[in-house]
């Protein structure tokens, strides 16, 4: 039965919607983020971001709303 959490369980998103570049995934045999533009899958948070920079001139700011999660894979769909 659910229960309805008490206020100290409660997300408080202090006004952003999230802070860190990129969502958190999990994976098994395969690369948890791909660009779909280029066709490139990435192991390493890290380098897909430094990918991103380069290859396409996101901003850090800009990041986490250029990305979608899709069957536990981050992936950059493109602009």
């Amino acid at each position: 039965m659910p229960v309805p959490p008490v206020e100290h369980e409660r997300l408080h998103y202090f006004g952003r919607r999230y802070h860190h570049l990129l969502p958190g995934t999990v994976t098994i045999d395969r690369s948890p983020y791909a660009c779909d533009v280029d066709g490139r899958r990435f192991t390493q948070g890290d380098d897909f971001v430094a990918h991103l920079r380069a290859a396409h001139h996101a901003s850090p700011a800009d990041i986490p709303d250029l990305l979608i999660v899709r069957d536990g894979i981050v992936h950059f769909p493109g602009r």
